[in-house]
């Protein structure tokens, strides 16, 4: 349930006390510090302003708080080290923005480290087109 069917190791499926899905935080984010983040603070396209995202093979069990923090990660998607957004996924990898419709974005892997970083911003104003998340 909380990781992605296709994060399964070559031998079979998924941990099941394992998680995938995290949050992306700090300064500028979404989950920025100890006060709670409301749609209403966010002014930039809550459509485009992630709030989870995927990360191939994190090692972090789901209840465990730990997360992405923006300062610590490269601002790519399935970059070739680091930590970062990510997937087993050819292209890209799948995200949920703060409007939170009702289903997740699979975001592109040839996206800018600029755009990346924008989406993960809550109040940055940057213009990102809609084809930008829907580029498989």
């Amino acid at each position: 349930m909380y990781c992605c069917p296709s994060d399964a190791p070559g031998w079979g499926a998924p941990d099941a006390t394992m998680t995938n899905y995290v949050a992306v935080m700090g300064p500028g984010t979404a989950w920025s510090g100890a006060e709670c983040t409301k749609l209403g603070d966010i002014s930039d396209d809550g459509s485009k302003t992630l709030l989870l995202v995927e990360v191939a093979n994190s090692g972090i069990h789901w209840m465990e708080p730990r997360d992405l923090h923006i300062l610590q990660m490269a601002p790519t998607v399935n970059a070739k080290a680091g930590q970062g957004i990510s997937s087993r996924h050819q292209g890209g990898a799948f995200v949920l923005p703060a409007d939170i419709h009702a289903h997740a974005e699979f975001l592109s892997d040839r996206l800018s480290a600029a755009t990346v970083r924008g989406l993960m911003t809550i109040n940055g104003g940057e213009k990102i087109s809609d084809d930008e998340f829907r580029s498989r």
